[in-house]
């Protein structure tokens, strides 16, 4: 981070009271007060460069958050608690409990460290809370998703991918000499990762986007056939300083190659 990087870091993963979450306090800018001892809170008065897609309401995020004392960093929101204490009995008149006054607590918080910045994120955004619906489990919430990827673009101003590329697919790149190696892992395909025949869950017109301004000017674009153990050249465009290709079909796994 000292040296121009940044950092996220969430909840308990800052290690508080440990060597490592001293060293990580210094470079958040956040002081540990313990935790809030509530099962859920809001995240409240979220700054407007964090809001994009996230709606009017103020978000509830399950799970005990931390409380801290923002020291050299700047809050970008805070927490608001529930006014009663939740309870997993359902009440016909009542779902949510009406949440208090917002509190001083930080939510999120932006820390410069030498030319890099670090943020701290007090309350848990993990997949208990984007795959905890009661009725469906594998039903993921939109807007704890969609905050965690604003936290990504505020922190990260020139990205090396979009974002484009399907949520379940894994996506790994390697650089060598003058070429990117771009590594794409279906994850739809959960329990198939070792069994590629043809007629299992498949993916079309996978896209991949790589960002030239970080990686320098491609010139070609080339999948691997696997059954010929040849490069297969991909279409080529350009989208302002992007690099986009696709794969007009995808398994369980593919590698794309970009020149330079």
């Amino acid at each position: 981070v000292r040296a121009g990087g940044s950092l996220i870091v969430e909840a308990d993963a800052a290690r508080f009271g440990t060597p490592a979450g001293d060293i990580l306090s210094e470079v958040l800018g956040v002081a540990d007060r313990g935790k809030t001892g509530q099962p859920a809170q809001y995240i409240s008065d979220l700054d407007r460069r964090l809001r994009t897609n996230m709606g009017e309401d103020e978000l509830i995020v399950e799970g005990e958050a931390c409380r801290v004392e923002a020291t050299t960093a700047k809050p970008l929101a805070f927490l608001r608690y529930e006014f009663a204490t939740r309870s997993p009995d359902k009440n016909i008149m009542i779902n949510l409990p009406p949440a208090r006054s917002r509190s001083d607590d930080p939510a999120v918080t932006l820390n410069r460290f030498g030319r890099g910045q670090a943020m701290y994120l007090a309350c848990p955004l993990v997949a208990n809370e984007l795959r905890n619906h009661k009725s469906r489990w594998d039903d993921a919430r939109e807007f704890p998703m969609q905050l965690a990827e604003n936290l990504a673009r505020f922190m990260i101003p020139r990205p090396l991918l979009p974002g484009s590329t399907p949520p379940g697919v894994e996506v790994v790149i390697n650089a060598g000499d003058n070429r990117h190696v771009v590594h794409l892992l279906n994850n739809y395909a959960t329990g198939q990762h070792i069994d590629n025949r043809r007629g299992l869950l498949k993916l079309a017109n996978v896209p991949v986007a790589l960002n030239e301004q970080r990686i320098g000017p491609v010139k070609r674009a080339f999948s691997l056939d696997y059954a010929t153990n040849r490069k297969v050249e991909l279409p080529l465009r350009r989208n302002n300083s992007w690099a986009e290709t696709n794969i007009a079909e995808m398994s369980v796994y593919e590698i794309i190659i970009l020149e330079h």
